[in-house]
């Protein structure tokens, strides 16, 4: 009789471990069902994400706010972190594209919107996916509301970006904070309040200076290129200089200099041209050369006209200065010497650079004709002939009285006499 009963609770344990068994297999299944479709919905979200910012990116604006507004009508309310992500995504690159469209109230209106729904975040693991976003929302905020001339406003949407995530160690915060604080400093400026901008330019520096962030790094550089224009506004000289040296000291590093990416071609041109009145600033021969080669190796491949133009500058007027220099110490041949191959390879330099700028050439005569000049001091008349016949058929009487301004001074004999005689036999051609 025992062994019955326990034959028969045996079977039945068997089969309660059967049925268990077969349940487990049914959630897993289950399971693996649900993240299939997860996964499938999440590349569905993400092809149309795409899809939609490729709208925006070959202009079809109005096409690109449809269907990012259809995007959350259908994915909207998706569980899914990821997804959402895309959506706050979405709902900010349409304000984004509305505000291109001048519809600046209507773009506030939508980040109003972002920031009331994504802002009070529902769950600990949302908080980290949505923070960057809602900052970037007030700080897109700041900047709408500027162009429309609210500073107040403005200033008070900066003081809330402050107060929320003033605090947050996050590097994409961090970078939105900086670039806030770089919009209250542009306000400030704005309003005629030139001094306090200046000093906000550098609390952005005080502040996020010493972040290894591509972004925070861009933004402390752009802060100190306008506290500097800002600075020479105020004709406060001494400080003007000290923040073009902190500029130079932070493109010297090969680190520092490549957290400026060639497309970021505006800040590439602020910072060039900042370098460029550090050059023009300096007295000493030996600082002008520095410089002026600094700015050849940091910007001498940029694509941008303006970069390339600021170079050529530099390269152009330390080749002159070095010409000068060659005259004034002509009785020291050997640094004679020197100086004047110095200033032939600075303008050759400058002439190269110029030739690869697709501008007009009639309007830069003057490389050509120092080109010239430095070449027949050097000691290579045929050369020089060549480069001062180009310079005086593009640049015409202004070339020729520029040229003859320049035998005169630090006068060297015979060798200015003899380059008057060129300059006289070349224009009666």
């Amino acid at each position: 009789m025992l062994r019955s009963t326990f034959r028969f609770l045996s079977l039945i344990s068997l089969s309660i471990l059967c049925f268990a068994h077969i349940s487990l297999a049914h959630a897993q299944t289950d399971v693996s069902a649900d993240t299939s479709v997860t996964k499938i919905r999440q590349q569905e979200a993400a092809a149309l994400y795409k899809e939609n910012n490729w709208l925006a990116a070959t202009g079809k604006r109005e096409q690109a706010i449809k269907s990012h507004v259809a995007f959350d009508e259908k994915f909207g309310n998706d569980d899914d972190i990821a997804i959402q992500t895309l959506v706050v995504k979405a709902l900010i690159n349409k304000a984004t594209i509305i505000g291109n469209l001048n519809r600046l109230g209507d773009e506030v209106a939508e980040l109003d919107a972002l920031i009331l729904r994504f802002g009070a975040v529902q769950s600990p693991q949302q908080l980290p996916m949505f923070i960057e976003y809602v900052a970037a929302a007030f700080n897109n905020k700041i900047y709408a509301l500027k162009r429309q001339g609210k500073f107040a406003e403005a200033l008070l949407v900066y003081d809330q970006l402050e107060a929320r995530f003033g605090q947050n160690p996050a590097p994409q915060v961090r970078a939105t904070m900086a670039m806030g604080l770089f919009n209250k400093a542009e306000i400030l400026d704005d309003l005629g309040e030139l001094a306090v901008s200046a000093l906000i330019y550098s609390e952005v520096d005080k502040l996020y200076g010493l972040d290894d962030h591509a972004d925070i790094r861009k933004q402390v550089l752009y802060a100190l290129v306008y506290r500097a224009l800002a600075l020479e506004r105020l004709n406060k000289t001494t400080d003007k200089v000290l923040t073009y040296m902190s500029i130079y000291r932070r493109l010297g590093g090969e680190k520092s200099f490549n957290v400026v990416p060639t497309e970021e071609s505006n800040i590439r041109e602020k910072i060039a041209a900042v370098m460029l009145h550090r050059f023009h600033g300096l007295k000493a021969y030996e600082e002008q050369i520095i410089v002026a080669e600094e700015l050849q190796r940091q910007f001498g491949q940029d694509k941008s006209v303006k970069v390339i133009g600021h170079v050529r500058t530099a390269m152009n007027n330390t080749g002159y200065a070095s010409i000068l220099r060659a005259k004034e110490f002509w009785a020291n041949k050997p640094y004679r010497q020197q100086l004047l191959e110095s200033a032939v390879d600075k303008l050759q330099q400058a002439d190269y650079l110029q030739v690869g700028m697709n501008v007009n050439m009639s309007d830069y005569w003057y490389v050509k004709g120092n080109l010239g000049y430095a070449l027949f001091l050097s000691g290579n008349p045929s050369k020089a002939k060549a480069i001062t016949k180009a310079s005086l058929k593009m640049g015409r009487e202004k070339a020729l009285s520029a040229q003859r301004k320049d035998a005169v001074l630090f006068r060297i004999e015979p060798q200015d006499t003899r380059y008057e005689t060129l300059l006289t036999k070349l224009w009666a051609k």
